[in-house]
């Protein structure tokens, strides 16, 4: 610990990140949420990718410093533009909900899918809702259900949840109560309690749970070049351009 403090005082930016992830879980240390929240912002103002994501979510949740969503945006936006993964999941976030930045589900679907060609599984879930809503895209209960699949084999437990209620409901896919309960079964593994109350419902309908087919994992749409102002973004039938507002 003398080491790694020393390392960091002296100007080493991963010394400092690693400082502020064990004062943030506690680990070889007391937790201390203004210790955390002190060496994220020093890596993070050093250039340290990570930890500006971190420091994004704690301004978001004031942990350690007061609760500031615009300033949380900020960085997690510095970070995000530097391709960190969750940090563009989290831009998404802010978009969508209009927390730190104006609500624009344009660009929220736009982070959402390049967190999502990474295989992100947040990511991945939340564009099956921008799907399922018909926010920033054409409403598509099958792509919706697509993305929700894929963020369930990913490991995601919402996405587990929205499976089910696909199978259950007909939303994109055909009716398969069995394969309901397999996913919902998942998502009650990892806590989910929606996915645990509707367990029970179909074990007293007398339902069993069936394990789905394997299927080929859709890829992702690869970014191209937007043909009104040239932007990088990922090209999808219906979407509109975040920056000119032009359709694909």
């Amino acid at each position: 610990m003398k080491e790694l403090l020393n390392k960091a005082k002296n100007g080493d930016v991963s010394a400092m990140f690693d400082l502020g992830l064990m004062y943030s879980q506690g680990r070889h240390v007391e937790k201390n949420d203004k210790e955390a929240f002190k060496w994220y912002k020093e890596a993070a103002e050093l250039g340290h990718v990570a930890a500006m994501n971190n420091l994004g979510r704690r301004y978001e949740q004031g942990l350690g410093t007061h609760k500031d969503d615009a300033k949380a945006f900020n960085w997690f936006l510095k970070a995000a533009e530097k391709g960190q993964i969750n940090a563009q999941c989290n831009v998404g976030n802010s978009y969508r909900s209009g927390r730190g930045t104006e609500k624009n589900y344009n660009k929220a679907f736009y982070w959402y899918q390049l967190a999502a060609e990474k295989r992100f599984p947040d990511a991945l879930n939340n564009l099956g809702f921008m799907y399922e809503n018909g926010f920033g895209a054409e409403k598509n209960a099958a792509e919706a259900f697509k993305w929700y699949k894929l963020a369930a084999e990913n490991g995601q437990k919402l996405a587990m949840f929205n499976v089910g209620v696909c199978y259950y409901f007909e939303r994109g896919t055909t009716k398969n109560e069995g394969v309901a309960l397999y996913w919902w079964q998942k998502a009650a593994e990892l806590g989910h309690e929606g996915a645990q109350k509707n367990i029970g419902i179909l074990l007293k309908q007398g339902i069993s749970s069936a394990t789905p087919k394997e299927s080929a994992i859709s890829e992702p749409p690869r970014p191209t070049n937007c043909p009104s102002c040239k932007a990088n973004v990922l090209t999808v039938e219906g979407r509109i351009c975040p920056y000119c507002r032009g359709g694909f």
